[in-house]
């Protein structure tokens, strides 16, 4: 009877560390789920600072196309 409640504890605990796999694989899972937001947060925020830093040249482009253009009107 102690060789059969031995085996049934063997078993117990090996159902235990089994569950703590798969727990430790949904929680490896689940980092790897916020690691790749972050990674997308990150690619959206630099995209969107290229943006604003095409829409700066572009305005300073034109800033000194219209400098230059005031400069030209009253020289002459």
């Amino acid at each position: 009877m102690r060789a059969r409640d031995a085996e049934i504890c063997t078993q117990d605990a090996e159902v235990r560390v089994g569950d703590a796999e798969i727990c430790t694989q949904v929680a490896e899972v689940c980092v790897q789920d916020r690691e790749m937001r972050v990674h997308r947060v990150r690619a959206a925020l630099r995209s969107v600072s290229s943006a604003f830093g095409v829409i700066g040249s572009v305005f300073g482009t034109a800033r000194s196309a219209f400098v230059c253009a005031c400069v030209f009107r009253i020289g002459r």
